[in-house]
């Protein structure tokens, strides 16, 4: 386990700070071909933090758009609209960069995750149950 000042704040994408990175910028087709690319050093600043049930809720209702209330926070300078929109654009993009991997022979590997209840007063495990992972966890 990393410590929390480092997996929380300091390495993690939190909305509205800025970040130095590596970056790899790839411009793409509908169907995830690169027709170009770029390598270098870059400075992003990630404009909201949405949860796998966020994400899920969007690709299992591509018709609706989320209100602001029903997310986290989002930078100022975009709507959510725009990241109604780009989550769907890169759920399509990966669902088709998954399809050409198995049909080039990749190998699925899907192993269960167990996970646990906890008490919420003592923290001491109650039960456990099988994880489910969405598309949006892909």
């Amino acid at each position: 386990m990393l410590p929390k000042l480092l997996c929380e704040e300091l390495c993690s994408l939190n909305p509205l700070r800025d970040r130095l990175t590596f970056s790899v910028l790839w411009k793409l087709t509908p169907e995830g071909k690169i027709l170009d690319e770029w390598f270098g050093r870059t400075i992003i600043c990630s404009c909201v933090k949405l949860s796998y049930d966020h994400a899920q809720s969007m690709i299992e209702c591509p018709e609706k758009v989320l209100s602001p209330e029903e997310l986290p926070p989002i930078s100022p300078q975009h709507t959510t609209e725009e990241i109604h929109w780009a989550v769907l654009n890169l759920h399509r993009i990966a669902k088709q960069l998954r399809k050409q991997r198995f049909i080039d022979g990749a190998l699925r590997l899907d192993q269960l995750k167990l996970s646990f209840t906890l008490d919420k007063e003592s923290g001491m495990p109650q039960g456990c149950y099988v994880y489910q992972y969405r598309d949006s966890n892909k």
